[in-house]
């Protein structure tokens, strides 16, 4: 947070929020648009991408989410051909840990 003082008046709080990517609806976990920033960046000094995903509720000292990487790549000279490839290659690996997830839940549930 930073605080910002306007003379003659009482200092306001400017809140900086960071916007996920990922949207949960009932049942499908949706991606937005990726910007061109990671791919572009690693075209220009040759920096290999790797995708990967985190899934689950983030809960405190908990043992929840899932971590998923896919296979590490380089980008090409269509920027916009990797950005699409690198949206694909995360929302794979987002819909496989969910599918997971969801076997997992059925599992407790059964035990119980």
């Amino acid at each position: 947070m930073k605080c910002g003082r306007s003379p003659g008046k009482e200092p306001k709080m400017i809140i900086s929020k960071v916007v996920n990517k990922k949207i949960k609806t009932e049942q499908k976990a949706f991606l937005l648009p990726f910007k061109y920033g990671a791919v572009s960046l690693a075209h220009k000094t040759n920096a290999t991408l790797v995708p990967f995903a985190v899934t689950g509720d983030y809960v405190f000292h908990g043992d929840n989410l899932t971590y998923r990487f896919g296979k590490p790549f380089k980008a090409q000279d269509d920027l916009e051909k990797t950005n699409k490839y690198l949206y694909r290659q995360i929302g794979n690996l987002m819909r496989t840990s969910l599918k997971e997830e969801e076997k997992r839940k059925k599992a407790k549930k059964k035990q119980k």
